[in-house]
């Protein structure tokens, strides 16, 4: 079988994606904007799920510190949150 790239739409669509992974035991590499990519070791996967259309800031409590982003979010636009709030 051909390595195929999955660019899941939703968290329904994801979740079957995996879940058919682990049932066939299929490795998968899965990558945000793929900026890291280079570092560390070589991902033996047939198949990518590419989660760069995934965007935005899902939650984020200043206080608190916490934040929560979808995995293609841009560094630069987490920043920029981030300085609105001073942090």
């Amino acid at each position: 079988m051909t390595g195929k790239t999955f660019r899941p739409v939703d968290e329904k669509e994801l979740a079957g994606l995996v879940a058919w992974a682990a049932a066939d035991g299929v490795p998968l590499e899965i990558i945000g904007n793929g900026s890291k990519r280079g570092l560390g070791h070589a991902i033996a996967a047939e198949h990518v799920i590419d989660m760069s259309q995934r965007t935005g800031i899902v939650d984020y409590e200043p206080a608190e510190l916490v934040l929560t982003v979808e995995a293609g979010t841009t560094l630069a636009a987490i920043e920029t949150r981030l300085g609105e709030a001073n942090q």
